[in-house]
């Protein structure tokens, strides 16, 4: 499953990948094989959609969730979101998910792979579900939940270094602060669950190794 994912992912590095309007024999029952494996893995607690663009320098799709939400408000997300029980599976929650924040019709979705699962720091089990889109597509925000919507060069996230994102983390009733691996994208911060989704992405993609760690910052322990 993750070689097929790779080739299909590694294909767009450099716009190489190209739409076919016509289906050979090969392509149908490899559609066919990343489909049975993706509605027969068990169903997580919730599903993203990484959806990247399919064009000469493709781009990726990125949130930041609105400041009053009561999880995750105000951080940079991937459209998604929890399991609902007629979903049937973690693709049509990560579609489903997709359409309700930003209008991404779930047809205009050609589902690639999947990524290893990641844990929220609240312990949901997250399935990352990966996606190619042809634009254009107009798409929307839903403003109870997600802020804005933006794009992150692809070919600049899987060259650009990581840098530390500080912040305060409270244990057993001290606080301290810990240093991340984040990435900057228009003004933006990509780190915790959603960084971790992208260094999955570039590991399995591109055999870009990022070692993910939560560090006290020197003279806060």
């Amino acid at each position: 499953m993750q070689s097929v994912l790779k080739k299909e992912v590694a294909t767009v590095k450099g716009g190489v990948h190209t739409k076919n309007t016509e289906l050979s024999s090969g392509d149908i029952t490899r559609a066919q094989r990343i489909l049975d494996k993706l509605v027969t893995t068990d169903n997580a607690d919730a599903a993203v959609l990484v959806v990247i663009t399919n064009e000469a320098h493709p781009k990726m799709l990125l949130t930041r969730r609105a400041a009053h939400l009561s999880s995750h408000a105000g951080e940079v997300s991937f459209a998604g979101g929890k399991h609902d029980t007629g979903d049937g599976n973690n693709v049509v929650t990560a579609l489903r998910e997709a359409c309700e924040e930003t209008a991404l019709p779930p047809s205009k979705a050609q589902i690639v792979g999947q990524l290893p699962i990641q844990v929220s720091k609240k312990g949901l089990v997250v399935r990352p579900i990966v996606a190619l889109v042809e634009p254009p597509i107009t798409y929307v925000p839903e403003l109870g939940e997600i802020a804005r919507i933006f794009w992150a060069d692809f070919e600049t996230l899987i060259e650009q270094p990581t840098t530390d994102h500080i912040l305060p983390y409270t244990i057993n009733g001290q606080t301290l602060n810990i240093k991340t691996p984040s990435w900057r994208v228009d003004g933006e911060v990509v780190w915790g669950l959603t960084g971790r989704v992208l260094a999955g992405l570039l590991q399995i993609g591109f055999d870009r190794e990022v070692t993910w760690y939560y560090e006290p910052v020197d003279g806060s322990d």
